[in-house]
């Protein structure tokens, strides 16, 4: 029974990891990507080390990028961050929609972020919506507290629950995570409900593939739609 159990196993990852590889397969031909081949000989003739990882994740602007992860040789580890489309290197400025406040600015400017210790600060973008900085504090009592700063005011943003009739035009979320995890060949290791204020209601999830790399999606809670995905180019 164990035998079978585990044959199973590594026919379902097979399937799943046949599954991306076709996805990306088929964006390659169609030209709407191009070939990680050229990406990493392009890197490394730059970015000296030795290969690691290489991630198709989502921009904040909602491209599709390559995220090439390289081991150099004090030790150190680096990630070379490359537009799928046009083969070019993504600089640090661009990693950042424009006019988000630099995170020293953002600790100089909130009075929120005065009353603990910060933990971890992550800043959060998506086409379609605003974005924060989400902040973990410690605060003197030994509680912790997450908080979402506007990152273009620093000012701290609600997270407002949606009502009964927003609830019931949800997705059943059993049916959503089984589209979800069919189209990126990955399982929903975390995921979160959230609704921006004024806006529709959507899941912020995370995902990761049978290789053991992670993906990040913005996903409408009441259509299912991905709302934080590259667009293919007509």
């Amino acid at each position: 029974m164990h035998a079978l159990v585990t044959i199973l196993l590594a026919l379902c990852c097979a399937s799943a990891l046949a599954g991306e590889q076709d996805l990306v397969r088929r964006d390659v031909e169609a030209g709407r990507i191009r070939p990680l081949a050229d990406i990493l000989q392009a890197v490394q003739t730059t970015h000296p080390g030795k290969l690691l990882d290489v991630q198709l994740m989502p921009g904040p602007g909602g491209q599709r990028w390559y995220a090439v992860r390289l081991l150099q040789k004090d030790g150190s580890r680096t990630e070379v961050l490359v537009d799928a489309v046009t083969g070019q290197e993504i600089t640090p400025a661009s990693r950042r929609p424009a006019g988000v406040l630099p995170m020293t600015e953002l600790l100089r400017r909130s009075e929120a972020l005065r009353a603990g210790t910060v933990l971890e600060m992550e800043l959060e973008s998506s086409p379609g919506l605003r974005a924060v900085y989400e902040v973990r504090l410690l605060l003197p009592t030994g509680a912790r507290q997450v908080l979402r700063l506007d990152a273009y005011s620093g000012e701290v943003v609600g997270l407002p629950v949606p009502d009964r009739a927003t609830l019931g035009r949800l997705k059943p979320l059993a049916t959503l995570l089984e589209q979800i995890e069919s189209r990126h060949a990955a399982r929903v290791t975390e995921l979160e409900l959230r609704r921006e204020p004024g806006g529709a209601p959507y899941y912020d999830m995370s995902l990761q593939t049978v290789q053991g790399r992670r993906l990040s999606l913005l996903v409408d809670a009441t259509t299912g739609q991905v709302i934080n995905e590259a667009e293919p180019r007509r």
